[in-house]
């Protein structure tokens, strides 16, 4: 299968691998392993992997790593590395950050390095763990390099149930999520006000994927987005 450049359905794909993970996890309980769950981890695999080949075109990644080695090459991560990678240390569908640093180095990233920085940057949820969706659209945003490819993982990071639309309550977590602690809560509620009011063209009190890439802030959220990361992982070149 050649790799999709489009990301247009990347929300719906990571949607339905956290549905097939739900639905193994169930499984799983008290059971031996069978037909039925290695069918599941089969559909986990492949939505995961139809994800991560949207993401991965003609990107290159990481072109330099400032952690003393400045210039330091990685090799190419492909879909199937990422898949197998996080299988291997995911516990549960999450990882921890010991398994998340280990996964980076499996990679041929330095997870010694610059595992906990990540962790912090991609850990959306701030639960002390990663998902399969916070995993898939953290590496998107570290290794995407065209325009369309991070502003569909920017709309990813926004879409947190993965309806392919927007909400204004999901919006604020967002904003709060990537906003600078000096923002304070009237000034989020007021900024998800005005984005409401200019990206939601049809009124229907959510954000379209289409909406949002018609959208003229659209680039804005990158930049957001941007700083973010640069202040949760300031040794990683994004």
């Amino acid at each position: 299968m050649k790799p999709e450049g489009n990301l247009d359905a990347v929300s719906d794909i990571l949607s339905k691998a956290q549905d097939v993970l739900v639905r193994r996890k169930a499984a799983r309980k008290g059971v031996q392993c069978t037909p039925q769950m290695e069918q599941l981890d089969t559909e986990l695999e492949e939505y995961i992997w139809r994800a991560l080949q949207m993401c991965e075109g003609s990107r290159e990644v990481i072109d330099e790593v400032q952690t003393g080695n400045v210039g330091k090459q990685v090799n190419v991560i492909t879909a199937e590395d990422l898949v197998r990678v996080f299988n291997s240390e995911a516990w549960a569908g999450r990882l921890g950050l010991g398994d998340f640093q280990r996964m980076l180095n499996k990679l041929g990233i330095d997870g010694d390095a610059m595992a906990q920085e990540l962790f912090a940057a991609f850990d959306q949820a701030q639960n002390g763990y990663l998902d399969l969706r916070e995993v898939c659209i953290g590496m998107s945003l570290l290794l995407s390099v065209s325009w369309e490819e991070r502003v569909s993982a920017a709309f990813a990071m926004m879409d947190v149930n993965g309806s392919g639309r927007v909400s204004r309550e999901e919006l604020m977590v967002f904003l709060r999520f990537i906003a600078p602690r000096t923002v304070g809560w009237h000034e989020i509620d007021h900024m998800s006000a005005e984005i409401m009011r200019t990206a939601d063209i049809n009124f229907s009190g959510r954000i379209s994927w289409q909406e949002f890439l018609q959208w003229p802030g659209c680039q804005s959220v990158l930049e957001w987005i941007d700083a973010f990361l640069r202040r949760s992982a300031p040794h990683v070149k994004w």
